[in-house]
């Protein structure tokens, strides 16, 4: 797919605003995930400001796609786009990790909009995420589900069950997962994965590792 420099410029603008606001989160003395957080920077602000369909006036927007932050040590780059949409005013940026703040050290789906799980247990965000992504099918749901997970989690048990055993449901109704996706660097293996009975599917399932 071809992209405009005009868009692709706007991108790298907002990644760099992405990162310069994570910086914010972790002033001189304060210890935060800087390096896996601000790596994953231009992807988030491809997701967020170009991709995803999102709305900061209703978070639970029925509509709206979710991104799952497998790796929640790394929240701080989430919570720098949705500062950036406007989900919260930017003074909770200073806030981080605090007792008056919206911001945890994890993501925390109860304190903070726009955030769709609460995670950091490594391994469990795919697992959650084929949840998510099945109940949105059974509802008929045309909102897409996005992963971000880091490298070292996808060697724990719950990342692999949630990759190759959590792959459909049982019922009436079974689904199936196509283009299954997993990155690491520059390797990648794509691989479709068995089918099952007709009933539905949900597409598109990609591993980023950063």
């Amino acid at each position: 797919m071809n992209y405009s420099q005009e868009l692709v410029k706007e991108l790298q603008l907002k990644a760099i605003q992405v990162r310069a606001n994570i910086l914010e989160m972790i002033p001189p003395g304060k210890v935060g995930h800087l390096g896996g957080s601000s790596s994953i920077a231009d992807v988030m602000a491809a997701l967020y400001f170009h991709t995803m369909k999102v709305n900061k006036d209703d978070p639970k927007d029925p509509s709206r796609d979710r991104l799952i932050m497998s790796k929640g040590h790394a929240v701080l780059v989430q919570y720098a786009c949705l500062a950036e949409l406007g989900y919260f005013d930017r003074s909770e940026l200073g806030k981080v990790k605090t007792f008056e703040g919206i911001l945890q050290g994890h993501p925390d789906m109860d304190k903070t909009p726009g955030i769709e799980a609460v995670t950091g247990s490594l391994g469990q965000g795919l697992s959650v995420s084929l949840g998510v992504a099945l109940g949105l099918a059974l509802d008929k749901s045309e909102s897409r589900v996005y992963t971000i997970l880091g490298d070292g989690e996808l060697a724990e048990g719950t990342g692999v069950g949630g990759r190759d055993g959590s792959l459909g449901v049982q019922g009436e109704q079974p689904y199936r997962i196509r283009g299954l996706e997993r990155r690491a660097g520059d390797q990648h293996d794509r691989r479709d994965l068995p089918d099952r009975e007709p009933g539905g599917e949900v597409e598109g399932v990609r591993l980023e590792c950063h």
